[in-house]
């Protein structure tokens, strides 16, 4: 008896174009490519709107240039987006904080579709602190944080040790120290009518 083989049929490959998988695939990669760049690179979430509060003696047009500059950021080296998901508000503060020693305090707030809100508490002056015949206010943090005149208003601290011109936004004293000083020179405002000059 003879045995007789199947003829061996190829199946014809379906077209990629006429698969549902294919379609779906592309539907799915075409809605999340829309939504990126919807959420990345449109106008509409693209901060246009910096509102800063609390400045008296920083310009909050310096500010508000400054921090212009830090939320720009470049995707794939070359798209510049100011994208209000992606700003890092955390750097943007700690450079503030850096650059503007006047800043003792900064509350960020993002304001959704384009808005950025920052709030700043500026350093107020406790005392002066004289080097090499520079002057300083100084907060009762023990910051040196501007420069200044000598004022009868503030007791006038002096350092011994420092040699060099002390940095802007650094503690030139220890703030439990100027306390106390802070606190006699109250007392004797308060009791004796006279006040600590140096």
């Amino acid at each position: 008896m003879r045995r007789y083989r199947k003829p061996f049929r190829v199946k014809k490959k379906k077209s990629i174009i006429k698969s549902r998988f294919f379609w779906l695939s592309l539907l799915i990669v075409i809605f999340f490519g829309g939504l990126f760049y919807f959420l990345v690179f449109s106008s509409v979430f693209q901060i246009s709107e910096i509102k800063i509060s609390g400045s008296q003696k920083i310009q909050p047009q310096n500010l508000e240039d400054f921090i212009e500059n830090r939320i720009k950021q470049k995707w794939l080296g070359f798209f510049e987006t100011k994208n209000i998901f992606f700003a890092d508000l955390n750097k943007t503060k700690e450079e503030l904080m850096k650059n503007f020693p006047q800043i003792s305090k900064i509350e960020l707030e993002r304001k959704l579709p384009n808005g950025l809100i920052f709030r700043v508490e500026e350093r107020k002056p406790a005392a002066i602190f004289s080097q090499n015949e520079n002057y300083f206010f100084i907060d009762k943090e023990g910051i040196i944080f501007e420069k200044a005149f000598l004022a009868d208003d503030f007791p006038k601290l002096q350092s011994l040790t420092l040699q060099d011109a002390p940095e802007l936004g650094g503690v030139v004293i220890d703030k439990n120290l100027l306390s106390k000083i802070l606190e006699a020179d109250f007392k004797l405002k308060k009791d004796f009518n006279a006040s600590i000059k140096e």
